[in-house]
């Protein structure tokens, strides 16, 4: 390298470092300013998922020329940082430490937040009923395993009060982790039962005489997995890392679009008075026990062009053989003819419940 180039980098690099000074100065500001809307809000709220949203688009479009996810991902995280100045946020999620829940939570509030680990769906709900928590992180559906009737039976059975705050969709990636070196070291293969069936294509050509073990959660694989160097966890990349595994194998599950669709829940009614900037709701009803009862409560949906995203019935346990009804409606930009149609299909049910009115993200 000749000496003009080395003078030309030593100039830029000083540059790099002229503007970092000023980003730090900047974010320390916008920090500032953070805490400073905090202390007006008194108790009010400090999530506002639609706010949070239209920072991030803005600051998307005002950088057209640069990859979107990368700003995304830096926004988030921003804004998670100014977030927690007014009041950090704790998250209830389904641990041990590195599931996939936790992965949900981060992409959903970025990383300046404090979790609660809990076993199963219902404490989750019980710690936001509480107020032990906040907030909490439930799966709602996997693109291949179907939905996890578990999250609607507790929202079915819940306070009005809890509400979806936002969804977001998570790609679902799993890695083979151990403390071994090699894949000829593993002896035996350990997740949870729908890990193991996610990969099973992949198991069974590269690990074809390894047993394979269920656990209660990929999280508990990687754990189990660090004590024994024969073993091997089906996790998630941050799993591996909590517990100093050594990753053999990426991305191992057998559908390369595989995803879990993860709703932040928190305590507090969800309003229908405005729909802007919200692009999905949720609905909890019933309808009376006669034929074309069902049809006749979601035609104003159809009437108005929406799109129905999800429709799953369980058991009305008060009432054998009747049911409850789940759906996710799509919402327009403008969500005009959506809240005219939600206001017309509550008069036609017999009970009528707005889970939620809110955001739905795709990460990637």
């Amino acid at each position: 390298m000749d000496w003009d180039k080395k003078n030309d980098i030593a100039e830029m690099r000083q540059k790099i470092d002229q503007l970092d000074q000023a980003f730090v100065q900047i974010l320390k500001e916008r920090v500032e300013a953070a805490r400073a809307i905090g202390e007006l809000k008194g108790n009010h709220k400090v999530l506002d998922p639609k706010r949070e949203q239209e920072v991030i688009e803005r600051i998307v479009r005002n950088c057209s020329e640069l990859d979107p996810r990368g700003v995304k991902a830096i926004m988030k995280e921003i804004i998670s940082l100014c977030r927690a100045v007014q009041e950090r946020p704790k998250v209830a999620c389904l641990g041990p430490e590195g599931s996939f829940s936790q992965q949900a939570a981060y992409a959903c509030l970025g990383s300046s937040i404090d979790l609660e680990y809990l076993e199963d769906i219902e404490s989750i709900f019980r710690a936001v009923e509480r107020k032990s928590s906040p907030f909490g992180i439930v799966p709602v559906e996997n693109s291949i395993e179907g939905v996890v009737y578990s999250t609607l039976d507790a929202f079915a059975s819940t306070s009005l009060g809890l509400s979806i705050s936002m969804e977001i969709m998570l790609p679902i990636n799993h890695v083979l982790a151990s403390k071994s070196s090699t894949l000829s070291q593993v002896m035996e293969v350990r997740s949870h039962p729908q890990a193991l069936a996610q990969c099973k294509v992949w198991l069974s050509m590269n690990l074809p005489q390894c047993p394979r073990k269920t656990t209660t959660s990929t999280s508990a694989a990687a754990m189990e997995a660090a004590k024994d160097q024969r073993l091997a966890a089906v996790c998630t990349p941050l799993a591996a890392e909590v517990n100093g595994l050594n990753i053999l194998a990426k991305n191992i599950q057998d559908h390369s679009h595989n995803t879990t669709r993860f709703w932040l829940i928190s305590k507090g009614q969800n309003s229908t008075n405005s729909l802007q900037g919200m692009n999905k709701a949720s609905i909890l009803f019933t309808v009376a026990h006669k034929p074309g009862s069902l049809f006749y409560a979601l035609e104003p949906v159809k009437d108005a062009g929406l799109n129905m995203m999800f429709i799953q019935s369980r058991p009305l346990t008060s009432n054998p053989f009747e049911y409850l009804f789940f759906v996710d409606i799509e919402l327009p930009p403008q969500g005009e003819k959506a809240l005219e149609a939600l206001k017309e299909m509550e008069k036609r049910c017999f009970s009528f419940r707005v889970l939620g009115v809110y955001p739905s993200i795709k990460q990637h």
